[in-house]
């Protein structure tokens, strides 16, 4: 036994290389220290205890006879490796035994080992502390450990090695997982701070999707995706949950349902059932950019309670925002997170309300008078303009039989003389229009409308016609007299006979009397307007080129 800052050399040149140091057992404490050549020196002793402070470096060429393991009695002691070309297992505990197993990988590596007891619940009773005391910083190693069935917990079967920093225990990814080993791939990124390890019962489940994060690592699907899980059959239940539910991960038709409704209960749990803040929506008359009223997402209450805000995707396709009214508005939800289901196809209806809308203003005419035509033509008189805050898509027209509308018509919202009636002696028309607009809203107002006639005076009266059937000239009269009450025109020969007589100004005189043709010659003709008392006579000239 050594004490107190003893240190013990062996050394070959003393007891020759490749000589054996044989002692019935090895007790260190205190800061003691105890260097071998690792070269060509081996200490054989029945066991090697460390407490204290104390040191072993080259403990590869430590050789135990009786012992299973190297005892650490103190979590200040520390084993420490020379420079290892390939794995080193070193048969360590605190009361029991594990094994370490040490990769240098492709260069030599030297270790510092040292060991404490693990409180943490569900795990192995040690706990590492590891350092890389090698000066080649590109480094590339790996650690393991093992232990024997005997030395774990009853219920310990999940394993885990996790990595203490700051306090916090975290989970490396680069661990693989065996039945009775763990594995750390590359243990070069904690390089000379070295680090705490345990090896415990990990249920930590970083995605919450059931499946703990040791799982995941075992089955090499992501451990922070809750939409990436082993699921052998493809029912949507990851093949850990099935396990623990009892059902077979390999049958699609088999899994845990316990309402009977044909939905795993995997599936359901995370499936919604109910959104509880759907509101419906208002929306102005004619309102274009109507969409950012409706709400994007939903609070939605899963079938595990969960309250989750979702995504909306909504179809406007019913609304009409031309048409005041009540409209379903659906939504089918957005792009789920992971790891969220929709089983039961749930889709969001609210109520798009469209406002009605407010009425026209007012109407205008943008001519209310016009001028007699000569013959029975239509006449443009004016176009209608509405004024409206909203809208200016409307229906313009009138009823027929309501004041003087049947002598007009409304077409592209021009107003137009449109009658075979020439209304003779009247020159003031009042007409009702009635304007109607997209939401059904009406809007009436009357006009007045004024003709114009040429006076009589005015009145072009020809004093030549040649009725020989060529097209032109034909005929004479007086048409535009239509528009005058009261009318009478007569045509005389010399000898004052009256050969022709109307009180029509359409009718038109064919140079005939009782049938017959009359001669070239002059005839004289008077007309009378009985409306404005005025009488015109004149000579005509008949000719038949």
């Amino acid at each position: 036994m050594y004490n107190n800052k003893i240190c013990l050399f062996l050394l070959g040149m003393i007891l020759g290389t490749g000589s054996n140091l044989l002692a019935q057992g090895l007790t260190l404490s205190g800061d003691a220290a105890l260097f071998v050549n690792s070269q060509g020196m081996v200490v054989s002793t029945g066991s090697l205890k460390l407490s204290g402070t104390s040191q072993v470096h080259g403990v590869e060429a430590v050789l135990l006879t009786a012992s299973d393991f190297i005892e650490m009695k103190s979590p200040d002691a520390r084993l420490v490796t020379g420079q290892i070309l390939n794995s080193l297992n070193i048969p360590v505990g605190i009361g029991s035994r594990a094994s370490l197993n040490l990769k240098p990988g492709s260069n030599p590596a030297s270790f510092s080992i040292g060991m404490d007891k693990s409180e943490e619940e569900n795990s192995l009773p040690f706990k590492w502390k590891i350092r890389n005391v090698s000066s080649n910083q590109e480094l590339k190693t790996g650690i393991d450990f093992s232990w024997e069935k005997a030395v774990e917990p009853a219920d310990f079967e999940l394993k885990a090695l996790l990595i203490e920093e700051d306090g916090e225990w975290e989970l490396p990814l680069n661990q693989q997982v065996g039945e009775n080993m763990i594995s750390l791939v590359d243990f070069s990124e904690f390089e000379k701070e070295g680090s705490f390890f345990i090896v415990k019962n990990f249920t930590r489940d970083s995605d919450e999707d059931e499946v703990p994060d040791i799982i995941e690592i075992k089955n090499t699907t992501d451990l922070k995706d809750p939409g990436v899980y082993l699921d052998s059959d493809g029912d949507g239940v990851p093949d850990y949950v099935e396990i623990v539910d009892g059902t077979d991960p390999f049958d699609s038709n088999d899994y845990k349902d316990s309402v009977s409704d044909g939905v795993p209960d995997y599936i359901g749990f995370r499936s919604p059932l109910a959104f509880l803040d759907l509101e419906n929506v208002n929306i102005p008359w004619g309102l274009q950019n109507y969409t950012p009223l409706f709400q994007d997402s939903v609070l939605t209450m899963l079938g595990s309670g969960r309250l989750l805000k979702l995504p909306l995707n909504w179809n406007y396709q019913q609304l009409n925002i031309y048409a005041r009214g009540t409209y379903p508005v659906t939504s089918e939800l957005g792009l789920l997170p992971r790891g969220v289901f929709n089983a039961y196809n749930k889709i969001a209806t609210v109520d798009g309300i469209v406002l009605p809308k407010l009425d026209p203003q007012n109407i205008f005419l943008s001519n209310n008078t016009f001028e007699a035509p000569k013959s029975n033509q239509e006449v443009a008189i004016g176009s209608f303009m509405v004024e409206d805050a909203v809208d200016n898509i409307h229906l313009i027209g009138f009823e027929s039989g309501v004041m003087d509308n049947n002598f007009f018509k409304i077409e592209n919202d021009v107003l137009y003389w449109n009658s075979e009636d020439p209304a003779a002696g009247r020159t003031n028309f009042a007409i009702a229009v009635k304007v109607t607009d997209r939401d059904g809203n009406i809007l009436e107002k009357n006009f007045t409308i004024e003709r114009q006639r040429i006076s009589f005076a005015g009145i072009e009266v020809f004093n030549t016609f040649s009725p020989n059937n060529d097209g032109h000239n034909d005929t004479w009269g007086v048409p535009e007299l239509r528009y005058y009450r009261n009318v009478r025109i007569q045509v005389f020969d010399r000898g004052t006979d009256r050969l022709f007589y109307t009180e029509n100004p359409n009718e038109m005189w064919d140079g005939t009397f009782n049938g017959k043709e009359l001669p070239i010659g002059t005839y004289y003709w008077t007309i009378e307007v009985g409306e404005t008392g005025e009488v015109r006579k004149g000579m005509l000239n008949l000719l038949r080129k």
